[in-house]
């Protein structure tokens, strides 16, 4: 299944919605993610650290503060909500 073609995906009881136009590799994005069903959705970065034929990226989630990154698999919850920009030009 590929994310363009069906952005939402569960994997037994985690619902990950990816952006609209596929995952970049190395990109980073700004989601709403949940850890657990009673745990609020939070604002995070995540950034993708390469794409594959699979469902879903090999990506870490920084929340924020001095927490070590999470990985995908780890949420319960994650929705993509706009690709950062960013200007590599040096």
């Amino acid at each position: 299944m590929s994310w363009k073609k069906n952005r939402l995906t569960k994997f037994a009881e985690i619902t990950l919605i990816g952006p609209v136009d596929d995952w970049k590799p190395q990109t980073y994005y700004i989601v709403d993610v949940s850890w657990s069903a009673g745990n609020p959705i939070h604002r995070a970065i995540l950034y993708t650290r390469g794409v594959n034929n699979s469902t879903y990226p090999d990506a870490v989630i920084w929340k924020g503060g001095y927490e070590e990154p999470h990985g995908l698999l780890e949420v319960k919850y994650l929705k993509v909500i706009a690709e950062i920009p960013l200007d590599h030009k040096g």
